[in-house]
């Protein structure tokens, strides 16, 4: 799984965990278990494959007024977050 899935996964875990649905810490999870929350992190990344049209705008290097991968990431996830 790569770095991101894991990112996503544990933060799926972590709001499940805040809404009383988790009761264990996300490393000691069996396979079945953590197969269940990798499936939805996939989801979710795959969700946000295609960008909106708010985002592309976000993205815009024009927007920036330079190039920033980095920025332009964060730009693109905040406004799909709103």
């Amino acid at each position: 799984m790569s770095e991101m899935l894991d990112r996503v996964a544990r933060a799926i875990y972590a709001a499940l965990h805040v809404e009383g649905f988790a009761h264990q810490d996300y490393d000691l999870l069996n396979t079945f278990q953590r197969a269940q929350v990798e499936k939805m992190a996939h989801a979710a990344v795959t969700a946000m494959r295609e960008p909106t049209k708010a985002m592309i705008y976000a993205g815009n290097p024009e927007y920036h007024g330079f190039f920033d991968a980095d920025d332009v990431w964060r730009d693109m996830i905040d406004e799909a977050q709103k």
